[in-house]
């Protein structure tokens, strides 16, 4: 492409030699950025002549930053569009199996409408992260595609228009879902069900031929290219975005008459599809409460099933749609309209997560319908418990690397640790493997509900030892490994308090009471669950009788294990899981809360130094109360939960005893992150590995350890 002016050498980050005068923009946004920084870290703030004779300088450096810092979030958002298309394929996998294996109870109609949207969504998810891979690159108004298309040099703008196509068309097919999702739970009785028909099917068609229309708003973007970069290089006085002198880089120049014009279309067509996703639930609600009365239970539980699939499909299409459609437009309002606000507050975080919404809003439409269609739902739940079975046997191959590392990083790098630490953290992931191992191999617990029993199918229940037996051995090995754990983080905790604060000794002091009460209640707390002791056939026998369906093929077996609701020690045992529970809340909370505490009013006596490896500790205590939080607090609560009934769920139960039984991968992946050696020699190793699969050689000048410092 020939230009007609001159382009900069340096195409990717600013050039600092460029000591022009700065413009009006540049002065008022660093100036407000200058003595916002200045009254924050100073008494008293600058001279605006001082500012402004600095402007330049600063102007630039704040703009490598700000293009580094963009490089790298960019180039996180590439490598999750290549890892995002897997885990979304098995969804489209099982929308697949679901939409051509169980039809029978729905209309032709609506299966077919199904099946294209479906097959919409793949296409334009597979085009959004393959063939067209968009990129933004912040402050330009324009888009960069990187996929296979922008490869091949196709133009960007028809890839634009292609890509808008299908989500539109497939917004569509999603808008003519719920009219006939809303069509089906219409009762014949209705006064006015004919005009509601008719006013759905005309809706439909708007819906469609609009969002045709639409598409010729692009036309409004039509510029020469060489004109509009020529006017944004001249604005940013030299500091473009990579990539944007390149072919596959168009942009919009934002200062015409015709660019308002299309934000305003934008504009209209969020306003409509807010609009239908109010107006179609609240149609169906008020419809429903009116004819409540004359239609039995039966068809009215129908129907809020109905309202239930409707309002889910809607939340679909607000996250994934209307979310990202907002962002874009609100946007580019402030890019023209608010230049100087956009620079400062914008995020390019917010557009990358916005655009990768977007692209996997076709995934989560399918999921959506996989669980509002009853014949689909019942064949997932299938499948997923199927897959629970199964995973029990897969998951500690896929987490034996996890341990391994961290075996090696202890042997090889917990030199530079104390002593007491690297005993205590040796112990906590010797602990993990051996919970890990216990709860996947020798116990493997599996759950049937309603009923409140475990079915333990593991090596343990073959050598004949009784599941009660088992179940003790798992809650002792978790509270013992909670407790071990605890007492890290109450060490960590002693490192980050500096010795200068007024109640160090009696921080310490609280400390070392609160991890031996840990271990002690630990050990304790276990024997609560000798409450749930009672003889297996009466119990048996009491759940048979009181019908309580459906009952497991291995009722029966004395490798299944119940409590009958009529046990007359169940209370005490929940109050005994109550407050287990809620000690584990409280310590989540009292932990960095004093950490937080403790740093806030010591930040003025230490250095920056300091405070910064205070603050990475902080991290580390924060990771580690959100494992306890998913893997212990959370699956706890659905235990007992589950004893008093009040979760039945087939879903939430297995997912639940799947984190408890991970609790200890996740620990020690915890571990290997938050110690600053460990995380060095990971760094070296997927250095080597990465070098190995793209056949180059390792940067020695990286500050990351090679294999010779860490063996050393």
């Amino acid at each position: 492409m020939n230009y007609a002016y001159v382009i900069p050498e340096n195409q990717g980050y600013p050039d600092l030699n460029n000591q022009s005068t700065p413009t009006s923009f540049q002065i008022s946004m660093i100036t407000s950025v200058y003595q916002r920084y200045t009254h924050k870290y100073c008494d008293f703030l600058l001279p605006n002549s001082i500012i402004i004779s600095t402007a330049q300088p600063l102007y630039q450096f704040l703009v490598i930053s700000f293009y580094q810092h963009q490089d790298a979030v960019i180039d996180k958002y590439l490598i999750a569009s290549l890892i995002l298309p897997i885990l979304t394929l098995p969804i489209y996998l099982e929308g697949a199996y679901c939409l051509y294996s169980c039809n029978d109870k729905l209309q032709q109609h609506y299966v077919h409408v199904l099946r294209v949207h479906v097959s919409l969504s793949l296409v334009g998810e597979i085009y959004g992260f393959f063939f067209m891979r968009p990129v933004v690159f912040l402050p330009v108004v324009g888009l960069y595609s990187t996929g296979l298309f922008g490869y091949l040099q196709f133009p960007t703008f028809l890839q634009i228009i292609i890509l808008f196509f299908l989500y539109q068309i497939n917004a569509c097919t999603m808008i003519h879902l719920l009219i006939l999702r809303l069509k089906s739970i219409l009762p014949l009785t209705f006064r006015f069900y004919r005009e509601s028909i008719k006013l759905g099917t005309l809706f439909v068609h708007g819906t469609y031929i609009t969002s045709v229309i639409s598409l010729s708003n692009f036309a409004l973007l039509l510029e020469n290219q060489d004109i509009a970069k020529h006017q944004w290089s001249t604005w940013l006085n030299g500091n473009v975005p990579n990539k944007f002198w390149t072919d596959n880089y168009i942009v919009t120049s934002g200062s015409n008459l015709r660019f308002s014009l299309f934000l305003k279309l934008c504009g209209i067509s969020l306003v409509t599809y807010i609009a239908a996703c109010i107006a179609i639930p609240t149609a169906a609600f008020q419809i429903l409460n009116r004819m409540n009365e004359r239609l039995s239970t039966h068809v009215v539980n129908a129907q809020k099933q109905y309202i239930k699939g409707l309002v889910c499909q809607i939340f679909i299409i607000v996250i994934f749609l209307l979310l990202p459609f907002t962002t874009f437009i609100v946007g580019l309002e402030m890019r023209i309209h608010y230049p100087e606000t956009f620079m400062k507050n914008f995020n390019l975080v917010l557009v990358t997560i916005s655009i990768t919404l977007a692209m996997i809003h076709g995934a989560a439409a399918t999921f959506a319908m996989i669980l509002a269609n009853k014949p689909h739902r019942v064949i997932f739940f299938y499948h997923l418990n199927y897959f629970y079975t199964n995973v029990m046997k897969f998951i500690p191959i896929v987490t034996i690397p996890i341990y391994l590392e961290a075996i090696y990083c202890i042997i090889k790098r917990s030199p530079s640790f104390q002593k007491h630490y690297t005993v205590i953290l040796t112990a906590h992931i010797l602990g993990c493997l051996y919970e890990e191992f216990y709860g996947f191999q020798l116990f493997r617990p599996m759950v049937f509900v309603p009923i409140v029993g475990i079915y333990a199918d593991g090596i343990l229940s073959m050598l004949g030892v009784h599941p009660f037996i088992q179940l003790y051995g798992m809650f002792m090995s978790i509270q013992i490994n909670s407790a071990i754990l605890t007492h890290i983080t109450f060490y960590r905790m002693k490192i980050i308090i500096p010795m200068s604060f007024r109640y160090y000794t009696r921080v310490i002091q609280f400390g070392i009471f609160s991890t031996v009460f840990m271990y002690v209640g630990a050990i304790l707390s276990v024997n609560s669950i000798l409450l749930t002791i009672e003889d297996q056939m009466t119990a048996k026998n009491l759940i048979y009788m009181m019908n309580i369906r459906p009952i497991p093929t291995v009722f029966w077996s004395e490798k299944y294990m119940v409590s009958s609701p009529k046990n007359p020690n169940t209370p005490a045992f929940l109050v005994c899981g109550t407050i287990c529970i809620g000690f584990y809340i409280l310590l989540c909370i009292t932990l960095p809360s004093i950490c937080f505490i403790i740093l806030h009013r010591t930040r003025h006596s230490l250095s920056d130094k300091v405070i910064k490896a205070q603050r990475a500790y902080l991290r580390t205590i924060l990771l580690q109360v959100l494992i306890v939080v998913v893997c212990i607090i959370m699956p706890f609560s659905v235990f007992f939960a589950g004893m008093a009934n009040m979760i039945t769920n087939p879903v939430i139960i297995p997912a639940s005893l799947i984190f408890a039984l991970c609790h200890g991968s996740a620990s020690t992946l915890i571990h290997l992150l938050s110690n600053k050696p460990f995380r060095d020699t990971m760094k070296t190793q997927l250095s080597w590995v990465k070098c190995l699969l793209t056949c180059s050689s390792l940067d020695r000048s990286s500050k990351v350890h090679t294999m010779s410092s860490i063996v050393g």
